[in-house]
């Protein structure tokens, strides 16, 4: 999610953008805009070959090294599916912004840049609501699933002391639910 916010921020900062009138810092600016571009692709590109393997195996319901030629498939196909789809992107990305660049925008390079800072954010906005968020309301449900099956075992507040000085998030919630009900 970060990495989504970086690109779009870098966007802005490589126009430099229309709504900012920063024209006169243009080139420190844009230097930055592409250094942050740089740097927060690092972060998106990196991780997703495992990301989509791991998201394979869990949709299919299989486990990872129960079988090793499986497993060497899977790896090989998300590899050059991976492979396939950077390399499309290499290619289509500058024959996309170079015709909105001169056909839609009339050769306005702050325009364009905020033209793609506003896909960017638009596309931040979507994965939080339909990624991010998910995830987070899933994660309390069974952190408060396994906080009832704490309470419900016995030596509970000897457990939770535990947890909670080991940091577990699960204790945590336990230790303020009990302090409710007292």
């Amino acid at each position: 999610m970060l990495c989504f916010i970086m690109m779009t921020i870098s966007n802005v900062l490589m126009g430099p953008s229309d709504t900012l009138k920063l024209e006169f810092l243009f080139v420190p600016l844009f230097f930055i805009g592409q250094g942050l571009n740089g740097f927060s692709q690092g972060f998106l590109f990196i991780p997703v070959l495992p990301e989509v393997i791991d998201a394979l195996y869990t949709n299919e319901k299989m486990i990872e090294g129960e079988d090793e030629m499986l497993d060497a498939i899977v790896s090989d196909r998300a590899a050059g599916l991976y492979g396939m789809f950077y390399a499309a992107g290499t290619i289509s990305a500058p024959l996309f912004g170079s015709f909105i660049y001169e056909s839609v925008l009339n050769k306005n390079w702050a325009l364009t840049c905020d033209f793609f800072a506003a896909i960017g954010a638009v596309y931040s906005i979507i994965f939080l609501v339909f990624n991010v968020l998910p995830d987070i309301t899933k994660e309390k449900k069974e952190n408060a699933e396994i906080a009832e099956k704490i309470i419900s075992t016995p030596h509970t507040l000897m457990k939770a002391r535990s947890m909670i000085s080991s940091g577990n998030q699960v204790a945590v919630y336990l230790a303020k639910k009990k302090t409710k009900e007292q």
